[in-house]
């Protein structure tokens, strides 16, 4: 989602708990030319001064895993007025429809 965002000009700053998600994103940062900060910590307390950001998404993140009642005030203390918070679980693959017995169309009537 940040690299998305990069490129059509946004400024992201990503952040997880894992080191391994991270050297990932710094590869694929040098790989595909993008760069925005990324940081280790956890969304149930991040290191970002108050009304940071405009937008703070987790995606398959803290929605998920974090305390709601840590991560969501935590998420409201950087946002900045009028900002939003949202939240990703499903991604376009998931959407795609299963195949079914009707895979070729409905039965003739």
């Amino acid at each position: 989602m940040s690299a998305w965002l990069a490129r059509r000009g946004a400024r992201p700053v990503g952040i997880d708990n894992s080191p391994v998600q991270l050297e990932n994103a710094r590869r694929f940062q040098s790989e595909f030319g993008i760069d925005f900060p990324v940081h280790l910590g956890n969304a149930e307390q991040t290191p970002f001064p108050n009304a940071s950001f405009d937008v703070a998404i987790s995606e398959y993140g803290a929605c998920l895993w974090a305390d709601p009642y840590r991560w969501v005030p935590e998420a409201a203390r950087i946002l900045r007025p009028g900002g939003r918070l949202v939240f990703l679980t499903n991604g376009i693959i998931r959407l795609e429809p299963a195949p079914s017995s009707h895979a070729k169309g409905p039965p003739d009537p």
